[in-house]
């Protein structure tokens, strides 16, 4: 930040600047005129001012390897297992062509010496999602590392499952107890997260940033409550945070930036000298701003949402490729790419935080902070989230949200490109296949703001 006179105006006061605005609007309103709203609740001003100090913020430890820039992240990509033989082709495919770590998504019985054959596992981040029967994913996992020779301070990644997220996603009850053994079975292995908190699934429902924030920490104290026997060091240690980046640009890097500070000072309230550079950040961009009737528009939706991530501080990302479109193979390719080319042909590498500095996104920063800490007192007060779950009163919430967006898509209030506005000319009057969506009271499932749109189009 330059602090020298250079430009060797005048300088003008808060309020001199205010006057001007004033006078220029000619007595309208100032708030009414020039002020937003950002998720209802957070003020967007027309300008900002240096109020308080901001400084550069560390998303990792500084590497003690010359030469390496100063900022990494680990390009990801995903592989829906249905045979292992298969899901390891693909797997070593994605790998030939940028991704640096994966994620299996996995069912029971699954044998992992073949899926992850002649992959390097010492240079690859590893991720398995289970979707369905957890327990015995994990078991299956367990049995794979415990029959090979496999060095266990190599071996990085996590599994990308609580018993919080599964809870959301099967409308059932937490098990607590598969947590607990999760963190045991994988306790040698220090750079292997054995729970991963999912801010990301209620923003994928429809939920705001404040929203996710508020729900993924309340996850948090819910799971150190329960399995808090542990210990809180080994807990801690055990955990990342998985978290979407959406539509919102700016709101979205300030999201990040405020989620890690926020998850640094609750590890704090539990007593552990936790830095900034210690909280793990799985971004994925979201899926409820795509619309099923334009993929061509989602592939801009995903850069933009990449870079929102990264500049946010993302130390994982992964940009989920477009799915049932006929050229699958493509959309997979150019989802690796964007991380690639943020990276070397945008040069996002070259600096730790570059956002440091810009007043609008540190002023934006606090004020969701502030917003989050209101909102996760009041959870805490009404009995926490475990209750909240079990009432239906946080999903009440996401859906509240969720219709409110899509009723203003759908009367064209707000615009969607390829959804409601500049249609692809091949989209404009084709028939399109829906999924059917159907939630219990205790289920949050992904949708998407186009939904009702596409619903209305098909009909």
């Amino acid at each position: 930040m330059i602090e020298s006179d250079f430009y060797g105006f005048a300088k003008q006061s808060k309020k001199e600047w205010l006057e001007l605005v004033s006078k220029d609007l000619r007595g309208k309103d100032f708030e009414e005129a020039l002020v937003s709203k950002l998720w209802e609740k957070i003020k967007v001003e027309p300008m900002y001012f240096l109020d308080q100090p901001d400084s550069e913020m560390l998303f990792h430890p500084e590497s003690e390897i010359p030469g390496m820039p100063p900022r990494v992240w680990t390009n990801l990509a995903s592989v829906e297992v249905s045979e292992e033989k298969i899901g390891n082709g693909k797997a070593l495919k994605l790998l030939n062509q940028g991704a640096e770590g994966l994620i299996f998504l996995v069912k029971a019985d699954t044998d992992f010496k073949i899926l992850l054959k002649d992959i390097q596992l010492e240079f690859v981040e590893i991720f398995i999602t289970p979707l369905s029967e957890p327990g015995r994913v994990i078991s299956d996992f367990q049995h794979f590392l415990d029959n090979s020779e496999f060095p266990k301070t190599d071996l990085k990644g996590g599994l990308l499952w609580s018993p919080t997220s599964s809870a959301i996603k099967t409308g059932q009850a937490p098990d607590y107890d598969l947590a607990k053994r999760a963190i045991e079975i994988f306790e040698d292995y220090p750079d292997f997260k054995a729970l991963t908190i999912d801010f990301s699934r209620y923003a994928e429902a429809g939920g705001n940033g404040l929203q996710e924030l508020t729900f993924g920490l309340g996850e948090i104290i819910e799971t150190l409550d329960q399995i808090g026997e542990l210990g809180n060091k080994i807990l801690w240690q055990n955990l990342i945070f998985h978290l979407s980046s959406g539509s919102e640009y700016f709101a979205e890097i300030a999201k990040l930036k405020a989620a890690r500070v926020l998850i640094c000072e609750l590890a704090n309230l539990y007593g552990l000298e936790y830095k900034l550079e210690d909280v793990h950040l799985l971004v994925s961009n979201n899926h409820f701003t795509k619309t099923q009737l334009d993929p061509y528009s989602n592939l801009i939706r995903q850069t933009f949402e990449g870079m929102a991530a990264i500049l946010g501080g993302v130390n994982s990302l992964w940009i989920k490729a477009e799915i049932g479109n006929r050229n699958q193979q493509l959309f997979e390719r150019m989802a690796i790419n964007v991380s690639t080319i943020l990276r070397d042909e945008s040069q996002l590498g070259k600096v730790m935080d570059p956002s440091a500095g810009s007043y609008f996104i540190s002023k934006l920063t606090e004020d969701i902070k502030e917003k989050v800490l209101d909102s996760l007192k009041s959870l805490e007060q009404n009995g926490g989230w475990l209750s909240s779950f079990e009432k239906g009163i946080l999903q009440s919430e996401i859906r509240e949200t969720r219709e409110q967006i899509q009723k203003k898509v759908l009367d064209g209030e707000l615009t969607k490109v390829g959804g409601n506005k500049y249609l692809l000319p091949s989209q404009a009057n084709s028939p399109q296949e829906l999924e059917d969506f159907e939630e219990t009271q205790l289920q949050l499932k992904p949708s998407r703001a186009s939904y009702l749109v596409e619903n209305k189009k098909e009909s």
